[in-house]
């Protein structure tokens, strides 16, 4: 199933023991476009912490009641690794996590999720017998190499074709079982045509994430001749055909 970014920022965190607070922001990898973790806002009930969690804790999303189950308890999240605001990303902290909570670790394989096409959580027990019954498994150092990038941030982002500015990132879609982003959703900026594009990652040629640029394969008469969407309404209305 597709779904909008938009909305995923609007769902609480549903734990198995009751709400744990609400989707704050994504980070996606600059790799596979891949949504790593969702980040919980709780400052009611862990003020300073960056909580952290992967798409392998995931149990269904409801968008209709704005609700995004895990498969944790608050109890759990709570004790996760502390992982605050003024901290960037490393590997080490990763791996941290995903140690902690069992995640499938993406960055150790060529698939999207590592070793399989979707995110995965093994229980403690699992993991240990994994690691009795591999233990030569190693990390693939060409893998590791990921930036996380804010989804929170990358809206307004300029995108520009080949020959000159395109519009400016709104809106994200992404596929909920593989937590892939698809398509970015572009406003125009090009009068007098206004209205929405879809342009998939896969069409940029370059990014410059620290100025907020974002660079296509492609001419403005060749984004337009795409289907031009002049509402998110219409947007949204024509998400299941896409």
């Amino acid at each position: 199933m597709l779904a909008f970014t938009s909305d995923l920022r609007a769902c609480n965190i549903e734990a198995v023991d009751g709400e744990m607070g609400k989707v704050k922001d994504l980070y996606f990898d600059d790799r596979h476009w891949a949504v790593r973790y969702v980040q919980i806002d709780t400052w009611k009930t862990l003020p300073g912490r960056r909580v952290l969690l992967s798409p392998a804790s995931f149990g269904p999303l409801d968008l209709a009641a704005r609700l995004l189950h895990v498969h944790l308890n608050k109890e759990t999240i709570k004790k996760s690794p502390d992982y605050p605001e003024t901290f960037g990303f490393s590997l080490e902290r990763e791996n941290e996590l995903a140690d902690y909570y069992g995640w499938s670790k993406y960055w150790t394989g060529s698939m999207v999720w590592g070793t399989g096409a979707y995110p995965v959580m093994s229980p403690i027990e699992e993991r240990i017998t994994e690691e009795i019954q591999n233990p030569t498994v190693e990390t693939d150092p060409l893998s590791s190499v990921h930036s996380l990038r804010s989804e929170e941030k990358m809206l307004r982002y300029r995108v520009h074709a080949a020959d000159g500015r395109l519009g400016e990132v709104v809106d994200a879609i992404f596929d909920t079982e593989t937590w892939t982003i698809q398509s970015l959703v572009v406003k125009l900026r090009l009068q007098p045509e206004t209205g929405l594009i879809l342009i998939s990652p896969q069409e940029l040629s370059s990014a410059e994430w620290v100025e907020g640029d974002l660079y296509g394969n492609g001419t403005r008469a060749h984004f337009k001749e795409r289907p031009i969407y002049q509402s998110e309404k219409e947007l949204h209305e024509y998400l299941p055909n896409l």
